[in-house]
């Protein structure tokens, strides 16, 4: 508690040494109405909603770790220390990952690193499926940056280069309630029967979420050509 709250007030610090926002030079264009079937028609007939789908589970795939990954590893004798050390391995790499995101997004675009995203997430959840040593499921932490920040950029990248302004927060709305509310809880709800009936195993049912994602994600990147967003894009401006 001492900790978290020291980190809290290294916050509300760091919001006194915050720049100042710049000064802007030209008007603001507010977007205008958008039709509601306008709205659908993107939302739900577009590019955008196979990387929806694929993303979300990406995300989802996550909710065992979420719930049950120190129960697990409590199981497997380590110490609370270790425990957040596998925790803190987790965040440095996503936290690594997002310093070089605008490279990393620019070197393989967005379908191609969500499909990585979520080709390192069944990597990840069959590792933790056998592993047993605290180095290997602290090399699997490390995955984090693949399988949360990879899909989680293509995904936020995809919104900024193919959603229209005025549908922007509808979007980021949209998976925020699709990921995190329905699937995410959805599977964190499944991880406690599956975990005392399938043990560590149980991660195999997260690696199988996650080539879900992958097979429609790789449908995205073959199959739709990028010229579908963009003309989805122009018949909403």
């Amino acid at each position: 508690m001492g900790l978290i709250a020291f980190a809290q007030g290294l916050t509300v610090v760091g919001t006194f040494i915050l720049p100042p926002e710049p000064q802007r030079t030209a008007p603001v264009h507010h977007a205008s109405s958008l039709e509601l079937g306008q709205a659908l028609n993107f939302l739900f007939a577009s590019r955008f909603t196979v990387f929806l789908v694929a993303a979300s589970l990406s995300n989802a795939s996550h909710g065992m770790m979420y719930s049950i990954s120190a129960v697990y590893w409590t199981s497997l004798g380590f110490s609370t220390f270790q425990i957040g050390l596998l925790w803190a391995a987790a965040v440095l790499a996503e936290v690594g990952l997002f310093f070089f995101s605008n490279r990393v997004v620019e070197d393989a675009g967005v379908a191609r690193l969500l499909c990585i995203g979520l080709f390192g997430g069944a990597m990840r959840w069959l590792g933790m499926g056998f592993a047993t040593s605290l180095y290997m499921f602290a090399a699997l932490q490390t995955l984090h940056a693949i399988s949360f920040a990879c899909a989680h950029l293509a995904l936020m990248h995809f919104i900024r280069q193919n959603v229209p302004a005025k549908l922007r927060n509808t979007a980021q709305a949209l998976y925020t309630a699709f990921a995190g509310g329905l699937l995410l809880s959805s599977v964190t709800w499944a991880s406690g029967p599956l975990y005392t009936q399938f043990g560590g195993h149980a991660y195999l049912f997260m690696a199988a979420i996650s080539i879900t994602g992958l097979v429609i994600a790789l449908f995205s990147l073959v199959k739709l050509s990028p010229t579908v967003g963009a003309t989805a894009v122009a018949s909403t401006r």
